[in-house]
């Protein structure tokens, strides 16, 4: 049997590695909704298709419809995404030294590599 919609929003998700919190801040949707999606409890709208497909390179059609592939183009890096999510939530200082962090580390990095 053809999966639905909201099973293959849901399979895209875990697809991607991410929670349900971080998949939805990143469709512009507050968990608990998206949630409910996700158990076929309300309907999936074109918005929530849209934000999906531009913010994790999915194919339309293949959401949509269930045919093609997932991804359109070059499938998203998972670490990527889960360190964009984290990065987005924290508050501008911590960004800041997040950055700073990520610096220091590369240096170490840098150094154990020549």
């Amino acid at each position: 049997m053809e999966k639905s919609i909201n099973e293959r929003l849901k399979a895209v998700r875990e697809y991607l590695n991410l929670t349900q919190r971080a998949f939805s801040k990143g469709i512009c949707m507050e968990q608990s909704s998206y949630a409910r999606i996700e158990q076929g409890k309300i309907r999936v709208t074109d918005r929530v298709i849209e934000l999906t497909c531009l913010n994790y390179k999915i194919n339309k059609s293949y959401l949509k419809d269930g045919k093609g592939k997932m991804l359109a183009g070059n499938p998203p890096d998972a670490k990527l995404e889960q360190l964009k999510q984290i990065f987005n939530d924290l508050n501008s200082p911590f960004q800041e030294l997040l950055i700073n962090q990520a610096r220091e580390i590369l240096k170490v990095q840098q150094k154990q590599d020549s």
